[in-house]
């Protein structure tokens, strides 16, 4: 299971830091669209900016559901490093709903895989 989370992960992230990623096709990925949720607003995933993210996300839930604590850590650590490394461009591109919901999203998975919280965001008003 490892290696097919870390190949879909190289697929979708090849050009993670590109800040015109096209989106996740959710619908095709075979993943349940709620594991990509960040906020309690339902987004367009497959249309949206740097929803590679929560499709990160889901992915790292799904390994951590699956009891793969090592992957579903370093998928969300991976993808915490870019939302922290470019979280001015997701803010500009999403809104501080969804970076701030990525964020802790992100931190819970970390934590329950056995990691340490990720630092906090500093993210300008």
């Amino acid at each position: 299971m490892r290696a097919f989370i870390l190949s879909l992960v190289a697929v979708f992230s090849l050009s993670a830091f590109a800040a015109e990623l096209l989106a996740c096709p959710v619908e095709g990925c075979g993943i349940d669209a709620s594991l990509h949720a960040v906020t309690t607003t339902p987004a367009d995933v497959e249309v949206e900016a740097w929803s590679w993210l929560a499709h990160d996300l889901a992915l790292a839930r799904l390994a951590l559901a699956e009891g793969d604590n090592t992957t579903a850590r370093e998928l969300a650590q991976g993808a915490h490093v870019a939302l922290r490394t470019h979280a001015g461009s997701v803010r500009a591109e999403r809104g501080l709903a969804f970076v701030t919901g990525l964020h802790l999203a992100l931190a819970e998975v970390i934590v329950r895989a056995g990691g340490s919280a990720p630092p906090a965001l500093a993210l300008a008003s």
